[in-house]
């Protein structure tokens, strides 16, 4: 399946107006307004920024980016804290934001210090109890809809295999079938995510991924989806590559989530800024990206999530030190061309 975008940037200009530099967009239309899917982002800290008027005019679903990870939740064995989480979907939903997506409970990184020193004994234990106690803060939030947890983050390496983590060293591939278990025990409107990075560039991680979720299926668990990052650049993956994953997933009965898109302008770190033409080649990879995923069957999609809401917010910058702008909305929390693309591709 290949769907060929030809004239988007005509579009791009036709739809939507452009400043004197040619570095933003206007439209009349938000994307949460003209999607038929979720549209979300991360912002951890609604109620307490001046960016919480413009994430909630323009995203209806949050996912939380930092306030569920291990090392803001465990501070301590047999003690969890969700009251950052309770606090940011009380403040979201004061502003009509719908809904909030759960990432994640289990990964190898940020995790607290104390647990990385435990015994692979003691690890399976906290793993259990702490698995129960997200379940329960899940079922207990009352300020917002969780409509879906990512259960398991990035258990598998580029070929496929398991990845070695403090979890895995512990309990081998059943860290996984315990923490989808424990979720299971949620209510079914409450869908549950296996959620992993380069899963459209890479058809060896794909295929493990699709045949992990199978396996936990086998086993009793209700898995509902598969979470793709889609951390992105302006390169690659191509687009056939990406209808290609998208198909598979779908094919094998799976939900599917682009669960933290950014497309990167300078993943070989040659320029400093973000000039015209490179701002218009994002716009259309955007755009190809909504399309595709437009174009699958309604009851597949989940909805799609930027990994961030403007290029303020970007984790790129201080992971690769490095300059970019990947998001739809610039530092000055202006929308880019890619804003109005994807608008545009939705049409």
């Amino acid at each position: 399946m290949h769907f060929r975008l030809p004239g988007i940037l005509c579009l791009v200009l036709l739809s939507c107006g452009k400043n004197d530099t040619g570095n933003e967009c206007t439209s009349s239309v938000t994307l949460r307004e003209k999607a038929s899917f979720r549209i979300g982002t991360t912002h951890d800290y609604f109620g307490q920024g001046v960016d919480d008027t413009l994430v909630a005019r323009h995203f209806n679903r949050l996912s939380t980016e930092n306030l569920l990870k291990m090392e803001t939740t465990f501070p301590s064995p047999n003690t969890v804290n969700f009251d950052a989480f309770n606090l940011m979907a009380r403040n979201a939903a004061t502003l009509n934001m719908e809904a909030v997506h759960a990432h994640t409970v289990v990964w190898h990184r940020q995790v607290p210090v104390w647990l990385e020193a435990a015994s692979p004994e003691e690890r399976e234990h906290q793993l259990r109890f702490y698995c129960e106690k997200f379940r329960e803060a899940i079922q207990n939030q009352i300020f917002l809809e969780v409509e879906g947890v990512d259960v398991v983050n990035e258990a598998l390496n580029e070929d496929g295999s398991f990845r070695i983590s403090l979890w895995h060293e512990a309990m081998g591939r059943n860290y996984i079938l315990m923490a989808f278990r424990e979720m299971s025990k949620l209510d079914a409107s409450v869908k549950l995510f296996y959620n992993d990075y380069n899963l459209a560039l890479n058809p060896v991680k794909l295929d493990a991924a699709l045949d992990l979720c199978d396996w936990l299926r086998s086993k009793g668990v209700r898995v509902d989806g598969i979470g793709m990052q889609m951390h992105i650049t302006i390169d690659e993956p191509q687009e056939q590559d990406i209808a290609a994953a998208f198909e598979k997933v779908t094919e094998r009965g799976y939900l599917l989530h682009i669960s933290e898109l950014d497309i990167s302008l300078n993943p070989r770190n040659t320029v400093s800024n973000a000039n015209n033409d490179r701002l218009q080649i994002q716009a259309d990879r955007y755009a190809r990206v909504f399309r595709l995923y437009n174009a699958l069957p309604s009851k597949y999609r989940y909805g799609i999530t930027t990994w961030g809401f403007s290029d303020a917010h970007s984790w790129i910058p201080a992971e690769y030190n490095r300059f970019d702008a990947p998001l739809l909305f610039d530092t000055r929390r202006l929308p880019k061309p890619a804003y109005c693309a994807c608008i545009n591709a939705l049409q």
